[in-house]
């Protein structure tokens, strides 16, 4: 009965692991653009004539797996019993990625880091606990949540200008790129 009770316990678990590791995946999602836009101005800012990267991310998933293991032990002659239970749960995230490779594509993204490099909103620098944050070897580069609009238009027309043909987002030649896998006991 214990053992019964204990499942059905985890299997409601499970599904609030679930639902939290989903929606801190969507939330993820936002924050990898805003990241990836930020690295290309941080790159701008030190090398101005640099050749930008593009990642579009196609799909995402979780994942929870929990097993719940019971033994049950009896000796006979001597009339002994032991029982044990034991648990683990193991959580998994992975988005796929394709990286722009499209050289028009590439230089017309250049052109707006370029244009954008060196924006009055973004800050040089490590930014305050809050702030968007970007880096490109030893330049940081930081936006202030009151200056999220513009963080924001900038990134969409990064993403429109990098979205790949309909063709090359379901190519074989896309990357899955795991996140952390995390047990739990």
């Amino acid at each position: 009965m214990r053992i019964l009770l204990a499942a059905l316990g985890i299997s409601g678990c499970t599904s609030y692991q679930l639902q939290r590791n989903t929606l801190a995946q969507g939330r993820t999602w936002t924050e990898i653009q805003y990241e990836m836009v930020l690295d290309n101005v941080a790159m701008f800012r030190q090398a101005p004539g640099s050749l930008p990267w593009h990642i579009t991310i196609t799909q995402g998933s979780s994942a929870v797996t929990d097993a719940v293991t019971p033994n049950f032990m009896y000796s006979w002659p001597t009339i002994t019993h032991t029982f044990g239970i034991s648990g683990s749960r193991n959580w998994q995230d992975n988005w796929t990625v394709v990286p722009l490779s499209d050289d028009l594509k590439l230089r017309n993204l250049q052109k707006t880091y370029q244009a954008n490099r060196s924006a009055s909103w973004i800050h040089d620098g490590m930014g305050p606990p809050g702030s968007f944050s970007g880096h490109f070897r030893s330049s940081y580069v930081w936006v202030s949540p009151n200056d999220a609009k513009e963080l924001a238009n900038l990134t969409f027309k990064v993403l429109e200008q990098g979205k790949p043909p309909k063709k090359e987002a379901s190519a074989a030649g896309t990357l899955t790129l795991p996140g952390p896998v995390t047990p739990l006991r």
